[in-house]
């Protein structure tokens, strides 16, 4: 699955629409520094410029908040320890394969 994530994806709806980094900043009232970091993944987006971004490039918000909260998920999972996220994993391996064998 080579799908874009949310830079990726604002980006290149962006330059289909033939807007430069620097148009969209100054519709969107943010820094072109900004948006090039919410491009690059170094920025996260607030809601308030989800909506804007959804307006202006004409992206169906439902589709552009899905692909944020990847983001949002992602950051919140990096800050888990790893021995943490081992475990996890193990429970949701138990509970899967106690569902399979009918036990409960």
């Amino acid at each position: 699955m080579n799908e874009l994530n949310f830079g990726q994806f604002i980006r290149k709806e962006r330059m289909a629409l033939g807007l430069s980094l620097s148009e969209v900043a100054l519709d969107l009232k943010c820094s072109a520094p900004y948006l090039s970091g919410l491009e690059t993944g170094k920025q996260k987006p607030s809601d308030a410029m989800i909506k804007k971004l959804s307006a202006l490039l004409q992206i169906n918000i439902v589709e552009l908040t899905k692909r944020a909260t990847e983001i949002k998920l992602e950051s919140a999972l990096r800050k888990i320890p790893q021995e943490d996220l081992d475990s996890v994993i193990r429970f949701y391996q138990i509970k899967k394969q106690a569902a399979g064998s009918g036990a409960k």
